[in-house]
């Protein structure tokens, strides 16, 4: 009998949308897979600046904190663009992002392939190595080495005590080109964007470092592509990937902590907004709602850009495969998730099932 005394209605815990969460659910991935292709996303807190007499010090790499990603085509409630980019050939994932979170690609398993890899990084529209914007008309990206500017064509100046590629218009040393390759025998990752700063604030191509790819709101205004590229910048970031021409030797590779890890499948073609990839002002884009973060510059850290030793002409341009990875927020990511097609539990749906204790 109830004597009056308040009593609360017991609850039931809601599934929240975490890391460790996703990575249980039945169509969680541990990498991307496209064709031969392969990549780990990882998602670190960011590396915190450390500044001495105003001179940020240089910091080591991110930690591994690899994170579930998801393949669009095995869900309903995506956004019509990633429909179109899929259509056309690309492969598109999403993933659980996190502000205040950094970002990594771990591309060593690539190493492992009988042909040599290399790959055009794109970060909301922008090439992540230049900071040059990728043309929407170039499809899929090239690869590029430079001899002069590319911003004015002009010859670089390699006098002065200058790297080998300092534009004097611009007031700063350009990489060597705009993609990684694995030709080297040296690191195949990338951690963020690629900057002329150097240790104790020089700047010349040989100690160029990188800034921390870094997941902020678009309200703090602090993403790079949106302030070098505004209204034209694109959702998330893309790799677009290339086999060597001829096989290779056994070389061997570098490794992080120990650790090792037709165009597009016949059919890629056209532009980026044949892809889906369409600006953010466009006004075929759909699904706003499933907007992620900006990709900002973080930290300074100790990563430079190794040379391809091969050259452009090296790459087979037929073995391009396109990939879009997208980090969005917790709430679209619960509405996308809750639309996995091909579930055959009945009343269950999508939910995780199983014990392994």
């Amino acid at each position: 009998m109830n004597d009056g005394t308040p009593f609360s209605v017991p609850t039931r815990p809601q599934m929240i949308m975490t890391q460790a969460a996703l990575a249980q659910h039945p169509l969680a991935h541990r990498q991307i897979e496209s064709g031969p292709y392969r990549c780990t996303v990882q998602s670190p807190p960011a590396t915190q600046s450390r500044v001495t007499n105003g001179i940020e010090t240089v910091a080591g790499l991110p930690p591994y904190r690899p994170v579930s990603v998801f393949n669009a085509k095995d869900f309903d409630a995506i956004p019509d663009n990633w429909r179109v980019a899929m259509a056309n050939g690309a492969d598109v994932y999403f993933f659980l992002a996190e502000n205040g979170h950094g970002l990594w690609f771990d591309l060593q398993a690539n190493n492992a392939g009988e042909r040599y890899t290399a790959v055009v990084i794109g970060s909301q529209g922008i090439n992540a190595l230049t900071g040059l914007e990728i043309p929407k008309d170039q499809f899929p990206p090239r690869l590029e080495q430079f001899t002069n500017c590319p911003v004015h064509g002009t010859p670089f100046n390699r006098t002065g005590g200058r790297g080998n590629s300092h534009c004097s218009q611009c007031g700063y040393d350009w990489p060597d080109q705009n993609y990684l390759s694995n030709t080297n025998g040296e690191t195949f990752w990338r951690d963020g964007f690629r900057t002329p700063e150097g240790a104790n604030g020089s700047q010349n191509a040989d100690s160029g470092k990188t800034r921390q790819w870094l997941f902020t709101a678009t309200e703090e205004g602090r993403g790079v592509a949106q302030q070098l590229i505004g209204e034209r910048r694109t959702e998330g970031m893309s790799l677009t990937f290339y086999q060597s021409r001829d096989l290779k030797p056994r070389p061997s590779y570098g490794t992080r902590g120990g650790y090792g890890g037709g165009l597009l499948g016949g059919g890629m073609k056209g532009s980026f907004d044949d892809v889906g990839l369409e600006s953010m002002a466009a006004p075929t884009r759909s699904m706003s709602a499933h907007r992620g973060p900006e990709i900002a510059a973080g930290a300074l850290i100790n990563q430079q850009v190794g040379r391809d030793r091969l050259g452009p002409a090296a790459w087979d341009p037929t073995t391009a495969r396109f990939v879009w990875i997208l980090p969005i927020y917790a709430e679209a990511m619960a509405a996308i998730i809750a639309s996995a097609r091909g579930q055959s539990k009945g009343f269950m749906g999508n939910m995780p099932t199983g014990y392994q204790p």
